[in-house]
């Protein structure tokens, strides 16, 4: 093999070779929606996966989507209950919920921050 087909086969192997490093380290595709895992300051969770959210309380319930939105009415049983919920994504780690009239929001943070 001659010299400049040696360093071809080298450059095309440096570069897979990248690529292949880049896509392991990316962010999760979620990073910059709502989708995935949250916690609020009191240790709460919440977990969406496009039109489904497990709820603080523990239930699965169908909300409405949007990429840097979500809203739910809160189940039966839950504190809350029958009221609903609006969620809006700050930031990729960062998001604002507001509970019916109530005064005020609770942000809720990545449980495991994207960057």
């Amino acid at each position: 093999m001659t010299t400049i087909k040696r360093i071809a086969v080298f450059r095309a192997l440096a570069g897979a070779a990248a690529l292949a490093a880049l896509a392991v380290s990316s962010a999760p595709a979620w990073a910059d929606s709502v989708d995935g895992n949250w916690c609020d300051e009191k240790g709460r969770t919440l977990s969406i996966e496009g039109y489904t959210i497990l709820t603080p309380g523990g239930h699965k319930t169908q909300g409405d989507y949007s990429r840097h939105r979500f809203s739910y009415v809160v189940p039966n049983a839950e504190p809350d209950e029958g009221s609903p919920v609006s969620m809006l994504l700050i930031n990729e780690n960062t998001m604002r919920a507001t509970t019916g009239q109530q005064p005020g929001s609770v942000i809720w943070t990545r449980c495991e921050k994207v960057s």
